[in-house]
């Protein structure tokens, strides 16, 4: 039988938490960035060029939207509209189905063999007859 012995507790300082940083109010904000502001003639200070550049502002013109004309169809338009748009879905509903049969086509033979491949492994397995 083991005694387990206790070591002698040590004693530990709490974690210090970390503080959260104070948040700056929109006017100091505001202050600060009316004091980064550049003036419309900055100079640029490099050692090639000590011209001042001005600064120009861009303006885009946003062209004003037109309403179109209304549209002059009839009902006979639309009419000849949905029977073209039938023909269409019926032709392609006609070709999906032949796609389809090829498909079923291709793929019978190979499906047969298998199942034909596994009846048999199964009677060569547990349907022994004897000879």
């Amino acid at each position: 039988m083991t005694v387990a012995v206790s070591s002698p507790a040590k004693k530990t300082t709490p974690r210090k938490r970390r503080s959260r940083k104070s948040t700056t109010s929109t006017t100091t904000l505001v202050k600060e960035v009316q004091k980064s502001k550049v003036s419309p003639k900055a100079k640029v200070s490099s050692p090639k060029y000590q011209q001042p550049v001005e600064i120009k502002k861009v303006t885009e013109t946003k062209a004003t939207k037109v309403r179109p004309a209304n549209p002059t169809l009839t009902i006979a338009d639309y009419t000849a509209d949905i029977k073209v748009r039938w023909e269409i879905h019926q032709w392609e509903t006609q070709e999906l189905w032949n796609d389809m049969v090829k498909g079923y086509n291709n793929v019978k033979p190979f499906v047969v063999q298998s199942v034909n491949y596994l009846k048999e492994s199964y009677d060569r397995a547990f349907n022994e007859t004897s000879k």
